[in-house]
């Protein structure tokens, strides 16, 4: 579980506009995501929420926002599960993720923002 929390971790720091801690737990990693002001404006003042809800819309891919864990005004989380089995099949998920996270970021960026 170690070793699959640390994959996903060096998968997320690699994905654009997202930062990722090591995970302390073997089940979980919370990145954050930093969210242009389109985002913000588009997603009714809930943009985590937003993110989470079009990841899974077009990936399949259940994320729970961080908003949900208390985070600070004007940041931006998520929670990921690192459990996905087997390890290619988490592979495959963390590749859909980052393509669908290349593709937001790309229709969303307002500039100066990201």
């Amino acid at each position: 579980l170690k070793a699959r929390a640390k994959m996903v971790t060096k998968f997320l720091n690699s994905m654009k506009n997202i930062k990722c801690n090591e995970a302390e737990g073997a089940m979980y990693a919370f990145p954050s995501i930093k969210l242009s002001d389109k985002v913000v404006e588009v997603s009714n003042g809930k943009p985590d929420l937003f993110y989470c809800l079009e990841v899974l819309k077009h990936t399949g891919i259940a994320l729970v926002p961080g908003s949900g864990f208390g985070q600070k005004p004007g940041t931006y989380h998520f929670r990921i599960t690192t459990l996905i089995l087997p390890e290619e099949k988490l592979q495959d998920r963390l590749e859909a993720l980052k393509k669908f996270n290349d593709e937001f970021h790309a229709k969303y960026e307002s500039r100066g923002n990201l």
